[in-house]
């Protein structure tokens, strides 16, 4: 919860949090049992299938990095990926079927591998998760960490990223179109309600870092003087 206060107060937060929690449950909670289970067929397992996506926006000249996260059949191992070590089927075939699409939004300094239990667990449930790098604000860039430019720009890369993901036939044809959600934790919470159109403001950061002093990353005098500038965006 410590990156909370980059933008939308702890109990934004919390709502935004409960509200993604919701969410997950009402897209995962299963439905009726098909014919085969009924009649005590035993389904394959279902794994968490996972491939590295960089994805081309050609309108723009600029290139997207993503972890794709879904259901699959094939047996798991561990996978390093990008300094990460990871539990996964990587590249297995997606299991048939269509299935909600969630999209995921890290936090500032994070990557497409932050949330990468969760996306993990949520495939296992039946999702494909798609986790984004956000250009100019992850673990190996910070550009546009905390500055007026971040929110709009993560969103609008959520957005392009969407509509590119889409426009792939072999995952298009997998996806429930009634059933896409956004979740993000930290920034990636602001960027999430922010997209939603929920007003945004920075009441409760300076609160938080007097409860936080000088060893809370985000109350650094460096995060401290860039937040300013976001405030009065805001």
């Amino acid at each position: 919860m410590e990156s909370i206060q980059e933008g939308a107060g702890v109990l934004a937060y919390c709502r935004n949090i409960l509200f993604a929690v919701l969410l997950i449950v009402g897209l995962v909670t299963p439905g009726m049992p098909d014919p085969a289970r009924a009649m005590g067929a035993r389904a394959p397992a279902i794994t968490a299938g996972f491939s590295a996506l960089t994805v081309l926006d050609e309108a723009r000249g600029q290139s997207y990095s993503a972890a794709l996260w879904y259901p699959s059949h094939r047996a798991e191992n561990e996978v390093n990926d990008a300094d990460w070590v990871i539990h996964c089927a990587r590249n297995g075939k997606i299991a048939d079927g269509v299935f909600p699409l969630i999209i995921v939004s890290h936090n500032s300094a994070g990557s497409r591998h932050s949330l990468h239990d969760l996306a993990a667990l949520l495939a296992h449930k039946g999702c494909i998760v798609l986790c984004i790098s956000h250009t100019g604000d992850n673990y190996r860039e910070a550009d546009l960490a905390f500055s007026p430019a971040l929110l709009p720009a993560r969103v609008d890369q959520l957005k392009r990223m969407l509509d590119l993901f889409l426009a792939m036939p072999e995952w298009r044809e997998h996806v429930d179109l009634s059933r896409i959600a956004f979740v993000g934790i930290g920034t990636g919470a602001s960027t999430v309600l922010a997209l939603s159109g929920t007003p945004l403001n920075a009441a409760g950061y300076e609160a938080y870092c007097a409860l936080n002093p000088g060893d809370d990353i985000y109350c650094s005098q460096w995060v401290r003087s860039r937040m300013r500038g976001l405030e009065a965006a805001l």
